[in-house]
């Protein structure tokens, strides 16, 4: 902020407080993300191709259960060039196509290749543009890119769309 064209410390202290208290709050939430997603892990095998398989008649199934197994792995870097593989295999079943396109974008994310999974994440909130999981990470892939204004944009976008939601407010 500027006032009378000289930097004001006053005018700067609450950017930096809310950069802070930013940093802090990211922390948090990952690590409550963590715990959920790995309590869910105990015992539970969820798993898109059980999900998807049941359902349709899928190519490149070889793919999605490779790429599950790396991202099971945390080895999400090996898990993206799999998971488009399956995709562009079943690009005409629109169904699953964001679910496809979300965990690639995870991929990225987790990857520190967030410029690169922009598009993936942005194509899944398209299709599906009330679904909790994409709208948070389409607001943290803009928060990681700079754009914080959009994000705060879909961050209340989020609030109003899933108010009961806990996760809407991490």
């Amino acid at each position: 902020f500027q006032t009378g064209g000289r930097d004001s410390a006053e005018n700067k202290a609450p950017v930096q407080k809310s950069i802070e208290e930013y940093s802090r709050l990211r922390t948090v939430r990952d690590a409550v993300v963590f715990v959920l997603v790995a309590s869910a892990s105990v015992g539970v095998q969820s798993s898109i191709f059980n999900k998807l398989s049941s359902s349709m008649n899928m190519k490149g199934e070889k793919y999605l259960k490779k790429a599950e197994a790396v991202y099971g792995d945390s080895q999400y870097a090996k898990a993206i060039p799999l998971y488009l593989k399956f995709f562009n295999k079943n690009k005409k079943k629109k169904d699953f196509d964001a679910n496809i396109l979300y965990h690639a974008a995870v991929c990225y994310m987790e990857s520190n290749q967030a410029a690169q999974g922009y598009g993936y994440i942005e194509k899944a909130a398209a299709a599906k543009p009330d679904d909790l999981d994409i709208q948070v990470l389409k607001a943290e892939y803009l928060v990681t890119l700079g754009s914080v204004p959009d994000a705060i944009r879909v961050y209340k976008s989020v609030v109003k769309t899933h108010p009961g939601d806990y996760l809407s407010y991490i």
